[in-house]
């Protein structure tokens, strides 16, 4: 199964991360939700993971979550069975072994899975995560900061799964200071407005029903 919403009776949300830890823009991200006592569920790539660990450290410490977003970011329904396995079985290996957290979640690159993604998944007990239609920022596609934080606040509900990017799978260089500046935003507007920012399994122990696809 894949969770992609989680309705809540609270005003809860999970802001996630994709494709990180990134040297530039994570710590960016990490002191803004210092700053405002919020916590952040960041999906982070295993290769990448082994050039940071200083960084996947950190986000444990201050409270938030670390997902499997692969080793190398592939298209997993282009990828064989048993590879598939692999790359996630490596990344919560690096995550373990840097952290001591085995993790419990899993977001496929691009948001793209079939049968055997989420069969290797729920192997590892990861629960697959994705986001609501109408929480997908496209902050990628540098639409400018405001054109971000519009779209998230346009169609905002109660237990949604935020889809932001604090690094890229394809270019680590990759422009992410409009993600940076949209946060910044955020982050008062959504507190200030009594939201509490929650990590993805803290919303999953507090929902009502999960939004669940069947593969």
């Amino acid at each position: 199964m894949i969770i992609y919403q989680l309705p809540s009776r609270e005003r809860q949300l999970a802001l996630t991360f994709d494709d990180g830890p990134n040297p530039v823009y994570t710590p960016q991200i990490l002191d803004l939700f210092k700053k405002h006592q919020a916590y952040a569920t960041f999906f982070v790539i295993g290769s990448y993971s082994k050039q940071y660990p200083d960084l996947l450290r950190r986000i444990v410490e201050e409270g938030h979550e670390i997902g499997n977003h692969t080793y190398s970011h592939p298209a997993l329904p282009a990828c064989e069975r048993q590879d598939v396995y692999n790359e996630l079985e490596t990344t919560n290996g690096i995550i373990q072994e840097i952290t001591g957290i085995v993790p419990s979640l899993f977001r496929p690159p691009y948001g793209e899975f079939n049968k055997h993604t989420v069969e290797a998944a729920d192997r590892l007990g990861l629960h697959t995560v994705i986001w609501p239609d109408h929480q997908n920022t496209k902050d990628w596609s540098l639409p400018g900061a405001d054109t971000i934080v519009e779209r998230v606040l346009e169609t905002l509900q109660k237990g949604d799964i935020i889809l932001f990017h604090d690094g890229s799978g394809d270019d680590p260089d990759e422009d992410r200071s409009q993600t940076v500046q949209a946060i910044e935003m955020l982050l008062p507007h959504l507190t200030g407005n009594n939201y509490k920012l929650v990590t993805v399994s803290q919303m999953m122990r507090n929902y009502n029903e999960a939004m669940i696809l069947h593969v």
